[in-house]
């Protein structure tokens, strides 16, 4: 009789953990590091290894320098990409694995490597301009009201136009992309000075 034992055999070679995680949405742009974890059970992963991110929009690879570690405690493989520079703001980037190579210089096939690798970048969130413009004079009575910033808004968001005794004008607000325009429902009072926020 023969008895045969069955259980799950563990890859030698698979993803294991990525920094920034794929997918991941508002990566700060003081990332300085995209660091790449695998489970690497006789160290196939190169030295020769090279971390390759590329800015989506562009397919412009990002400047920086790939440093590799193995442990055999862990039997990981680590491959930390430092940026040089910056990443660009509400940008996406993909990480590559075309570069990740044996001692021969090929191209390893790596189980659970996420295709596509993606992550964006955060978008910092600042007033642009504002029409009109902060502090003016001779405005016309029949203005409308229109905010740009710097990221796109939510549809939400309103625009709060106050009279100098702080009484809110009524009216109303559309958002497209990044600018959102008050619109007043009456003109506004002569010789008045209004006060805006959103």
């Amino acid at each position: 009789c023969w008895l045969v034992a069955l259980g799950w055999a563990q890859p030698i070679l698979q993803f294991q953990s990525g920094t920034p995680a794929p997918g991941a949405t508002n990566v700060p742009l003081t990332t300085n590091q995209i660091v790449l974890v695998f489970y690497d059970l006789y160290a196939q992963i190169s030295s020769l290894s090279q971390v390759l991110v590329v800015n989506t929009s562009t397919s412009t690879p990002v400047p920086g320098t790939t440093s590799w570690n193995h442990s055999t405690l862990t039997n990981t493989t680590t491959l930390t990409f430092t940026i040089s520079g910056t990443l660009s703001p509400q940008t996406t980037y993909q990480i590559l694995p075309d570069q990740i190579v044996d001692a021969n210089s090929i191209p390893l096939t790596i189980p659970g490597f996420p295709a596509p690798y993606l992550f964006t970048t955060e978008c910092p969130f600042n007033f642009v301009s504002g029409t009109p413009a902060p502090s003016a004079t001779n405005v016309s009575i029949n203005t409308t009201v229109q905010l740009q910033f710097s990221c796109p808004l939510d549809e939400g968001s309103e625009v709060i136009l106050l009279r100098s005794d702080n009484t809110p004008v009524s009216g109303t607000s559309t958002v497209a992309g990044n600018t959102i325009t008050f619109t007043p429902s009456a003109p506004l009072a002569y010789n008045t000075t209004y006060t805006v926020s959103s």
